[in-house]
Order: C-alpha cells, then sequence, then structure tokens
C-alpha cells in the first residue's frame, strides 16, 4: 500500500461510478466501499491499474461484465467475494421467496453462493437491484495504511470523507428522483454514512424496529418526495461478522410487501 496515486487519476474516480446492477430496479443496497482482492484479478496488477480501469465506469456497472472483462476475475470461481454480498444475496432470494437458509440441491453449495456464482444473477443492469458502496476509494477506516495511496490528496481520511461524502449524497439523491421504480434501500454502511444524510434531504417518519438478530435491530422509515412518491429506508446493522441473521433477513422480506403498498 506504499504507492501514492496521481491526485488526478484519484479525482477522475470519485463520482462517476456508484455500484452494480440497475439503477432504476426496486431494491438498493449501500454499503460503504468495496474492496474485494486486486491479487485475484488476471487484469489488474496494482491499484493503479484498478483505478485506470474504473475511471472509465458509468454510474451502475454490471457486476458480471466487470468482474470477468474488466478485471479478469471469474464470478462462478468468487466464492471468497466479500461476505456483504451473500448478506445481499440473502435478501433478494427473500423478497423472491426462497429462504436463503441451507443450500442449493443443484449444486451443494449456500443459497446465496449459487445466487452469486452458479447463476451470476447480482448485480446485473437487467436486475431488480442495485448495490452501491457510500465511499468511493478502497480505504478501511479501521486500517491507517490503506488511506497511503490517496495521501496526495487528502491529508487524513477525515478530509476525504469530509469533501466526498456530501457530493455522494447529492448524487444517489439525485439518481433516487430520476428513477421512480425503486421502493426499498436497504443502507449497511455507518449509519451517518448515508442514512442520516439521506434523511436530511427527505420528509421521513419512522415505521418502526425490527430484529436483525438477537443484539441488533433494522430501523426502518419512510422517506417522502414532493408529489406523493415514497421509499422505505431501512437502517441495517453491518452485513458480516454476526450482526445480521437469515432468519431475520427472511422476516423483514416477508413484510416488505405491506409496507412498500402503504407507500403508495
Amino acid at each position: 500500500m506504499g504507492e501514492r496515486l496521481p491526485e488526478s487519476l484519484v479525482r477522475d474516480n470519485l463520482y462517476n461510478w456508484l455500484g452494480y446492477g440497475n439503477l432504476n430496479g426496486r431494491y438498493w443496497f449501500i454499503g460503504r466501499e468495496e474492496y474485494d482482492s486486486i491479487k485475484r484479478c488476471q487484469y489488474l496488477e496494482d491499484l493503479s491499474d484498478y483505478y485506470r480501469v474504473r475511471r472509465g465506469f458509468d454510474h451502475a456497472e454490471d457486476f458480471v461484465d466487470v468482474w470477468e472483462m474488466a478485471y479478469g476475475r471469474s464470478v462462478e470461481k468468487g466464492t471468497r467475494t466479500s461476505t456483504t454480498r451473500h448478506y445481499q444475496a440473502a435478501f433478494l432470494l427473500a423478497l423472491e421467496g426462497t429462504s436463503p437458509k441451507g443450500r442449493n440441491s443443484k449444486t451443494g453449495k449456500s443459497k446465496t453462493a449459487s445466487y452469486l456464482f452458479a447463476e451470476q444473477r447480482f448485480g446485473r443492469q437487467d436486475s431488480n437491484h442495485f448495490s452501491g458502496e457510500a465511499f468511493p476509494l478502497r480505504c478501511h477506516p479501521d486500517k491507517p495504511e490503506t488511506f497511503e495511496p490517496y495521501q496526495r490528496v487528502w491529508d487524513s481520511l477525515e478530509d476525504y470523507e469530509a469533501e466526498v461524502l456530501p457530493n455522494r449524497i447529492d448524487l444517489y439523491f439525485t439518481k433516487l428522483k430520476e428513477n421512480p421504480k425503486v421502493e426499498v434501500i436497504i443502507s449497511y454502511a455507518d449509519t451517518d454514512e448515508f442514512v442520516k444524510p439521506m434523511q436530511k434531504r427527505l420528509d421521513c417518519d419512522l415505521v418502526g424496529t425490527r430484529p436483525a438478530n438477537k443484539r441488533n435491530e433494522f430501523e426502518i422509515t419512510r422517506c417522502h418526495f414532493d408529489g406523493g412518491r415514497s421509499v422505505l429506508l431501512i437502517d441495517a446493522p453491518f452485513f458480516g461478522q454476526g450482526h445480521v441473521g437469515y432468519s431475520e433477513i427472511e422476516a423483514l422480506a416477508e413484510e416488505i410487501p405491506n409496507l412498500t403498498e402503504a407507500t403508495q
């Protein structure tokens, strides 16, 4: 991580790309940042290569196309992809009426792994969902060394976040207004990184909370646009490290059709 990237390359990657999938899909998922291993990508040697490729991205890209054609990484063999994607797949399966628990009878793998890798349904541009990131750069807040590549641009992680986050939220807000089919946003980024900034831009009322596991909760608000349109905004714990359970995801997914019906 010792390489410091040129400022122009870093800035070219701040606002052009938001995530994978269909921005006009019914469901949005918002995390903190992408952090898959570059070492597993045949076409990428280092962080510079990653950003040179990514500077050409649009706001929404197709996950399979990016991995296989831009990065040179097999989706089918991607079993060690981010754990957060398994939880997104669990939600999507449950929203289809399929329990995310157990194994797929055809593949022998977990149902979420089959959704992601064998069936390659995650993050497709013709899908019913979008998977985005609050922040654009690979930088872990608990690992200070991961900020070193960006020190030609900002002195600290705090400076980077203070500059970039408001602009990213403005961009998400614009995309949300432009895409009327979005009904549910599930954010597993830190509350201050997405949920609170979005709530400040909309008139929101609390629907309630639901269990995420024995210790954590999902908080659900209904957010209203001018003209009568509303979306459900679900503030979720981090997707991983035991913060969320599949049983609780399934229970919440069963409720969502009734909750979204009430927003119409």
